[in-house]
């Protein structure tokens, strides 16, 4: 993340807060507002189409046209997605499963059904799309 992507999150942030402050309960707003801060992250992350391998993905080796299209298809599937679900899927490439499992605050074997339905329904979204 750049320092700009950084500045927007903390603007977006506040700016939520803003909107939704009749929806504050409780008497310490800080994690209140990591939480809103967060989710704005995973949501930025999930939809960066940044591959972190040097050999090519196996969109860039497809045509330009096709590589387009499947990577609109994934961030339509994307975004049918629950928001736990999309989360979730955001956070695979980046994160442990034990830190995934803190994070959620699930057990492990609900963090592995979880993952296991969550990558079904993006597989069966992306059978239908192609």
């Amino acid at each position: 993340m750049n320092r700009e992507e950084a500045q927007d999150i903390a603007q977006e942030t506040f700016t939520k807060a803003l909107e939704r402050i009749d929806q504050f309960e409780g008497d310490k707003i800080e994690p209140w507002l990591y939480t809103i801060a967060r989710n704005l992250f995973l949501d930025l992350r999930a939809r960066k189409t940044e591959f972190l391998s040097d050999e090519p993905s196996e969109i860039e080796v497809l045509g330009h046209e096709e590589g387009v299209q499947i990577s609109l298809d994934l961030q339509n599937c994307i975004e049918k997605m629950k928001d736990n679900e999309r989360v979730l899927i955001a956070m695979l490439p980046f994160s442990s499963y034990e830190d995934i499992q803190d994070e959620l605050g699930v057990s492990s074997a609900n963090l592995r059904v979880k993952i296991f339905r969550a990558r079904n329904k993006l597989s069966e979204c992306m059978d239908l799309a192609a």
